[in-house]
């Protein structure tokens, strides 16, 4: 049975590294606009090519050196899954992070993390292959696994930071469900620290019926992270204003936010924020400021990120308007408050009512009570 399990293994293994090396040259050759906006592709692109490259070239060598013993009566197939991993566990999670932050790492860590694993391949080769020691070999074998252990810590921190970049930053630029396009970055780096969990535990305890098994889901996994990042390209124009990186903060042409807030009460009153799509560069640009000062300013003076606030704003209008137009439906407040969706206004009017839109016309009362509970946030004037 062990036999057959292996046999299906090297298999599903060789055939993987076929995958991997076609998938990397795909990469490599992929037709990107040169645009300063995919500038972040690309650099993940070259970390995408080099990972995808160094796994065809290791599942092909762990596939024809599989259940050959060396030095220390260590399977040098299982050196070779070893360092696979560990190049896998620094390569991908950069990769990921660059599509949104390339600031986020310095070149300088990515070199000093790139040598400290090809050192611990190249030493793990040698004392396995020069028959002149039997510790020496299981001793660079267990500080491998122990350094892939602290990147695998690592890389759940990463995946914290990451959580942080795609979600936070925005809900502080738009108002819509943009920040779904960056949820499968957050859920591949998950994938990706499970996988590095399993792959370790399978370096002490590898049996047969198992290793088969992640086989097939790591091969469906990294085809799945192919297919997300070649099409990414065609979502990235989307994302890429929150990627981006402004200079200044507070230009000496910005005004005080004494006189930013004004202007803020203006556009409060005029209920320009019922315009669908706003984002936070649309509305720096309207009040001549930068998106960084403003959302400084909504967050320290309104306690809030900017998606918050606008909704608040909108949620506020739409009480107005149901229970002052009855008249209206539900899907033309939606539209009158600058909702495209008629579902997400239902979904953010329960979150900041308690009630849904039809539960609240049939109270029939004027919402003057806070939309929030916290007696901290300053949210602007009331909009009927």
């Amino acid at each position: 049975m062990n036999e057959i399990l292996n046999k299906l293994y090297v298999l599903a293994n060789m055939s993987f590294g076929i995958v991997a090396a076609i998938l990397a040259l795909l990469f490599l050759f992929l037709s990107v606009p040169k645009s300063e906006v995919l500038s972040n592709y690309r650099t993940c692109r070259k970390y995408m090519v080099t990972a995808y490259f160094l796994m065809a070239v290791f599942s092909e060598l762990e596939s024809f050196m599989r259940n050959n013993l060396v030095s220390g009566g260590i399977d040098i197939s299982l050196l070779f899954t070893l360092m696979n991993s560990s190049f896998q566990a620094l390569l991908l999670p950069i990769a990921l992070i660059t599509l949104i932050n390339t600031d986020y790492l310095k070149r300088r860590l990515i070199r000093i993390e790139l040598l400290i694993v090809s050192s611990f391949t190249i030493l793990m080769l040698a004392t396995s292959l020069c028959k002149t020691s039997v510790l020496m070999p299981k001793i660079v074998f267990f500080s491998f696994i122990v350094y892939y252990l602290f990147q695998i810590g690592r890389g759940f921190w990463w995946i914290r930071s990451l959580r942080y970049l795609s979600e936070t930053r925005m809900n502080n630029f738009f108002l819509g469900q943009e920040s779904k396009h960056l949820l499968w970055v957050r859920k591949t780096s998950y994938l990706l620290f499970l996988l590095g969990i399993v792959s370790l535990l399978l370096e002490v305890f590898p049996y047969a019926i198992f290793t088969v098994v992640f086989m097939f889901s790591y091969a469906s996994f990294y085809t799945f992270f192919a297919i997300k990042y070649i099409n990414y390209v065609y979502v990235f124009n989307l994302v890429v204003p929150v990627c981006a990186k402004e200079k200044n903060i507070h230009t000496a042409n910005s005004i005080s936010f004494g006189d930013l807030e004004k202007e803020v009460d203006k556009w409060v009153e005029s209920k320009r924020f019922t315009t669908s799509g706003i984002t936070l560069t649309d509305l720096a640009i309207e009040l001549k400021t930068n998106r960084t000062y403003l959302s400084l300013y909504v967050n320290t003076h309104k306690g809030a990120n900017f998606n918050a606030w606008i909704n608040y704003l909108r949620m506020n209008e739409a009480q107005c308007l149901i229970n002052q137009r009855p008249f209206l439906s539900i899907v033309v407040i939606s539209d009158l408050v600058g909702y495209t969706d008629s579902s997400s206004f239902g979904k953010q009017f329960v979150k900041y009512t308690g009630y849904t839109p039809l539960a609240w016309r049939k109270l029939n009362t004027i919402a003057e009570k806070p939309m929030m509970p916290k007696e901290e946030y300053v949210w602007g004037k009331q909009c009927c």
